[in-house]
């Protein structure tokens, strides 16, 4: 089994929806999916601190 992370930005919930319903879930290859959503970004770093 391979897993896969995929990163969107869409301009609203509708857009998602579309997205997973009508793209994502008609790749023959793909079994299940699970989402995570992010509201807003607190901190944006790419770097550590020492």
């Amino acid at each position: 089994m391979e897993c896969f992370f995929c990163v969107l930005e869409v301009q609203d919930m509708t857009s998602y929806q579309d997205f997973v319903m009508n793209k994502l879930s008609t790749i023959e290859n793909i079994g299940n999916t699970n989402s995570i959503f992010v509201m807003a970004e607190i901190k944006h770093s790419t770097g550590l601190e020492f």
